[in-house]
């Protein structure tokens, strides 16, 4: 949480959270964004691909530990733009649910 500079008590301390009501420490959102930059440079459509906007909808907290499974898919390709529109979903394998999904936009530069 140094990284972003974020010290709310829900991400840093266990009794805080658990006092709110959680098992444990929340992990980050921004956490997902790194996923998403990974997803996007590295494997799908790899590294010529450049993300023009990331629109995620946090549904269900996760936690340092728990397996998550993203899946995407191809909503739309305007080879015109070289553009690719594709829809995430971050499901917790740990928990049973969908912690996020995600509506993201990037060009294809070669």
């Amino acid at each position: 949480m140094k990284l972003f500079r974020d010290c709310n008590p829900l991400h840093t301390d266990k009794r805080y959270a658990k006092k709110m009501g959680f098992q444990n420490k929340l992990m980050h959102g921004a956490i997902l964004n790194g996923w998403v930059s990974h997803f996007v440079g590295m494997i799908f459509p790899g590294r010529f691909a450049m993300i023009h906007s990331v629109e995620i909808q946090f549904k269900k907290p996760f936690f340092i530990g728990d397996k998550i499974l993203l899946e995407s898919r191809v909503k739309q390709k305007v080879e015109a733009l070289r553009v690719i529109v594709l829809s995430l979903k971050f499901t917790n394998l740990t928990q049973g649910n969908i912690s996020a999904i995600a509506k993201i936009q990037a060009g294809v530069l070669r």
